[in-house]
Order: C-alpha cells, then structure tokens, then sequence
C-alpha cells in the first residue's frame, strides 16, 4: 500500500510538470521486452529536484520473464550528457502482458534536464524464469546515443 501511495504522489507532483522536449526509446532488434511507451519529467518531490522515467513495456518472447533492468541517459538542456539511471522491477511478465512503472533519478543536477533535457530509454537486462539472463549489447544503442552527443563513450554505460 505504501508504495501505491507513493507512486499516485509522484504522479501528481508531476502531472503539473512540463514534459521533456525529447523523450526517445532506443532500438534494439531483438530484445525480450518492447518499450511501447516512454515519457520522462523534471519536478520536485520531497524538496529534492529529480527525473521521472515512465515506461510501459511489453514481453514479446515465449518465456517467462522475472525480473527487468531498464537503462535511462539523461542529457542537458544544452544535449550535454548529464547521467545513466537504471530502473529495476522484479515481477512476473507473461507473452503479451503489458506492464508500466517509474522511476525518479535525483541527481544533484536535475535542474538542467527541466523543459528542455532529452532521455533516452532502453533494455538494459532481462531475466527469465528459467534462470537465463539477456543483457544489451552496447554496441547497438551507442550510435543511436551518440546522435545526441557524439562525444558519449561506451564507458558511460556501464554501471558505477
């Protein structure tokens, strides 16, 4: 319950928000889970200046999927690479179930992503119910990134 309550606050405190000008999902041929939807929010919660990432997502393979790590890139105002967030759900996805969550990320420099930042979102990992693991393959969503800034290194994709 108290995670519910948390989540209808965010969404409040948000929905007074600007939108992003960009809100982009990466593409990724081949990967367990489809983004279908994505939109990601500067705003404040709890005093603290943070950005919303929201994705609706779909499992488009045959197996039973247990657990997902999304990633998220956050870029300035001024398209300057500002930070990678991940979004970790533990949860049973079936064949064709639809699924949505959100994460906040409260970097200390939030306040350059409000009404002009772009995020991108992507599949980071997946996990199935059998055990097996599938993991992105940097090499397919780094072009894509560098589209916005062409200075973004493989080396900011992996995790801290």
């Amino acid at each position: 319950m108290k995670a519910k309550i948390f989540r209808i606050a965010i969404l409040f405190i948000f929905s007074s928000s600007l939108l992003a000008e960009n809100a982009i999902v990466l593409k990724q041929e081949g990967a367990p889970l489809r983004i279908t939807e994505y939109s990601t929010q500067y705003g404040v919660y709890e005093r603290r200046k943070v950005i919303a990432h929201s994705v609706k997502y779909i499992n488009t393979t045959e197996k039973k999927i247990v657990a997902v790590k999304f990633g998220f890139v956050s870029f300035t105002v001024f398209n300057e690479f500002l930070n990678k967030f991940v979004g970790i759900t533990v949860e049973n996805i079936d064949l064709n179930q639809e699924t949505k969550s959100m994460w906040t990320d409260n970097h200390p420099r939030a306040f350059l992503f409000e009404n002009y930042g772009t995020g991108l979102a992507y599949i980071d990992a997946v996990r199935y119910e059998d055990g097996t693991i599938w993991k992105v393959n940097d090499a397919d969503i780094l072009p894509q990134i560098q589209e916005i800034e062409s200075s973004f290194t493989a080396d900011l994709l992996k995790e801290k």
